[in-house]
């Protein structure tokens, strides 16, 4: 018979569980309430993934 030393409690580092939000719930800052050009578009876009990212960044995930 052979005893194992039990593994150490370093590796097993456990993930915080995610927060799952909806797509509705996040605010864009966008100054705008229309779109209008496809400038506005492309600056609409950009406010979104920045948005979307952020909620990633802090372990959420977006239900769409």
């Amino acid at each position: 018979m052979r005893l194992v030393a039990p593994k150490s409690s370093e590796n097993n580092v456990k993930e915080p569980l995610p927060r799952y939000v909806s797509r509705a719930s996040i605010h864009v800052n966008y100054p705008k309430s229309e779109l209008n050009t496809p400038e506005d578009v492309e600056a609409y876009a950009e406010a979104l993934k920045k948005a979307l990212l952020n909620e990633i960044k802090n372990n959420r995930r977006i239900k769409l």
